[in-house]
Formats: structure tokens, C-alpha cells, sequence
């Protein structure tokens, strides 16, 4: 019997975009991720993506491919891909200082975006780019059609191999490099401020205009795309409204690291962003509660292992016994 091991949905998309995705453990003893179209106006939406591998699997450049999936009456399975996860490796690489493997791993998927198939950009194109996007990253060509879902927690690497296992938001228009490359540093350097805060004595960061911490070697040898990154946040804003059900917050603040889709998050009455940061501002206090307990108890321990009597108590009884007169 085939059972369920993950589940997850986003109920505060638009109904043309909401989907299930499933990892399910099957029959015969394989791991298998299903996408299923929660409603009849979401079936394009998978639909697409279906459509993109079959025109472009086997013919991306050679350490790269998409992850295999098939079409079924209730919508898409793909395979299980087993490896690294191209975002892990970039991070320890950074953590390790190892610019050359920084470099390496970045310079590997900029090249598979410059590899993609691209074409002009017509009037048209243009209008409906700026609805989707803005115009900060409109340019004469682009990746067309637009894949943008290229951030490197989407690819597996494995003996070498890189594989893309979600290739969900496929666009109907052309789509600038610029914009896909300076996405993808802006959300891998985004999700790790802790980590890259962590480690400040270890590794040499700078700040960004939008005060985040940047690794040297990406302000090295990235500028062009770090300096983007005010621009790449209001793209992604705008984004947002296209894909949200609910309106997206204005307010003048970083991008939640997440993929596309996100725009709920930032919503402050319906978005998990919301809900999440309640739910660590609890967490949060539990844990100073709990270390003024320890401190508490800390201090209480302290007086007793102090005192006269405890220290008798600790005594052989002989020895108390002559302390004591005995």
C-alpha cells in the first residue's frame, strides 16, 4: 500500500495556480513526488510544466536535465531525486571560505541560464513582462519561455549531474537573464543571515544597500548582480500580485526567502509570514523564561553547595562527628 510521507498545498494562491505536491512512498518500495491540480483552473498550470519537459528534456547543456515525470488522469508524478542540493553545496562552500568552489558552482548555473533558449522581446511581450515583473529588468531579449523557478534549492547535484526537479512556473514570455541571476543570489544570500552572521568571524561579509550581509565573494566577483538587489525586491513584489490571492502588502520591506508565490506571505493578516514570526516570538520567550529558571536555579544550587551544612553532608560521618563534638 502506497503511503504519504509529505504533503503540501498553498491555499492563498489564485485558483488558477493551486496545486498539491505529494511524496509518496509506493507500491514497489520507490519514493515518487505527485503534483496534483486542486480544481479544473489549475490544470493548465501543470499543464505547462508537462508541456516544457517534453520539448526541452535531453536537450538542456550536458550536466544538466530536467527531473523525469509522467502524466497521469490526476495530474503529474515525478521521480525522487536523490543528492545534494545545489543550495547546500554553495553554502558550505561559502562557510568553508572556498571561493574557488564558490565560484565553480555559481559560474556552472549562470552558464545553464545563458544556455536556454532565448529570443527577442516584442512590444507585447514587453507590456506583459512589466505587469508580471516591473520594468527594472526589461531588456531587448530574454529566456524564453521564462523559466524562472532556477533558485539552487531546485537542483540536485548528484555524481556531477545536475538535475532540476521543479520546473513549476513556466512563462509565456521572455524572461532577462539579469533578472533570473540576480534572483538567484539575492534568495540564497537572503536565506542564510544567520548563518553568514554566525560565522562572521570566519568569513568576510559586507552590506548590501538593503543591509544584508553580503559574502566577499559574491561583492567580488557578483557586483553587478548584488547591486540589484533593491530592484530584484521590488520585481518579485509585483510578481506577487499576479500569483496572490490576497492583496500584497506595500509596506517597504525585504522579500521573504521562499519561491515564487510568496506574495501571501507578506500579507500581515492572512500570511504564514504573520503567523510564523507569532509563533517564534513565543518560542522566543518560552526560552528566556526558561533561562531565568536555569539562572534561578543556577544561583539556588550555588547557596547550597556554599553552606556549612551542605558541606558537612558531604562529609564521612566520622569526620562530622568530630566537627560536630561528637
Amino acid at each position: 500500500m502506497s503511503r504519504t510521507v509529505f504533503s503540501t498545498s498553498n491555499p492563498n494562491r489564485k485558483e488558477k495556480f493551486l496545486i498539491r505536491t505529494d511524496v509518496i512512498d509506493a507500491l514497489d518500495n520507490t519514493r515518487v513526488v505527485k503534483k496534483l491540480p486542486l480544481g479544473k483552473d489549475s490544470e493548465t498550470h501543470l499543464k505547462k510544466m508537462f508541456e516544457y519537459y517534453l520539448e526541452f528534456n535531453g536537450t538542456l547543456e550536458k550536466d544538466f536535465k530536467l527531473c523525469p515525470v509522467k502524466k497521469t488522469d490526476e495530474g503529474l508524478i515525478f521521480d525522487f531525486i536523490l543528492g545534494t542540493s545545489a543550495e547546500r553545496a554553495l553554502l558550505v562552500a561559502v562557510l568553508g571560505n572556498d571561493e574557488v568552489l564558490v565560484r565553480t558552482i555559481v559560474d556552472k548555473l549562470f552558464g545553464f541560464v545563458d544556455s536556454l533558449p532565448a529570443k527577442n522581446i516584442n512590444k507585447k511581450e514587453g507590456e506583459k513582462f512589466i505587469k508580471l515583473f516591473g520594468n527594472s529588468f526589461l531588456e531587448q531579449t530574454g529566456v524564453y519561455p521564462g523559466l524562472i523557478d532556477l533558485n539552487l534549492d531546485n537542483f540536485i547535484i548528484n555524481n556531477k549531474k545536475w538535475t532540476l526537479i521543479d520546473y513549476e512556473w513556466v512563462i509565456d514570455i521572455p524572461v532577462p537573464t539579469r533578472l533570473l541571476k540576480t534572483r538567484i543570489l539575492y534568495y540564497f544570500c537572503h536565506r542564510h543571515q544567520e548563518a553568514f552572521e554566525y560565522y562572521s568571524s570566519k568569513i568576510d561579509c559586507g552590506l548590501s544597500n538593503d543591509n544584508l550581509l553580503i559574502p566577499s565573494v559574491f561583492k567580488v566577483n557578483y557586483a553587478k548582480y548584488i547591486s540589484n538587489f533593491s530592484k530584484i525586491i521590488e520585481s518579485e513584489r509585483v510578481f506577487q500580485e499576479y500569483v496572490s490571492r490576497y492583496p500584497v502588502s506595500h509596506e517597504k520591506r525585504q522579500l521573504p526567502p521562499d519561491v515564487p508565490g510568496i506574495g501571501w506571505l507578506l500579507d500581515d493578516k492572512h500570511g504564514l509570514l504573520y503567523k510564523l514570526e507569532k509563533e517564534l516570538d513565543k518560542i522566543r520567550t518560552d526560552l528566556k523564561k526558561a533561562d531565568l529558571e536555569n539562572d534561578s536555579l543556577k544561583r539556588q544550587l550555588a547557596v547550597i553547595y556554599s553552606s556549612k551544612s551542605y558541606k558537612l553532608a558531604r562529609m564521612p560521618s566520622k569526620i562530622r562527628r568530630i566537627i560536630n563534638g561528637r
